[in-house]
């Protein structure tokens, strides 16, 4: 099985299942960085990107 067909197959199975029980705490983890924008982050061990969509724009 090559990565690009587990992440594929299994991240969508993994998201569903996880981003209920998860996103109240990437929520308030990603709060305590601040509104101050322009701002750099670096998400180590990003996995299947459930924190992308927390990140505010720009």
């Amino acid at each position: 099985m090559t990565l690009r067909y587990g992440y594929t197959v299994f991240a969508p199975i993994y998201d569903a299942l996880v981003a209920p029980f998860t996103v109240e705490a990437r929520q308030r983890s990603l709060a305590q960085w601040g509104t101050e924008l322009p701002a750099t982050a670096l998400l180590v061990g990003v996995g299947s990107g459930l924190d992308i969509p927390l990140l505010p724009a720009g």
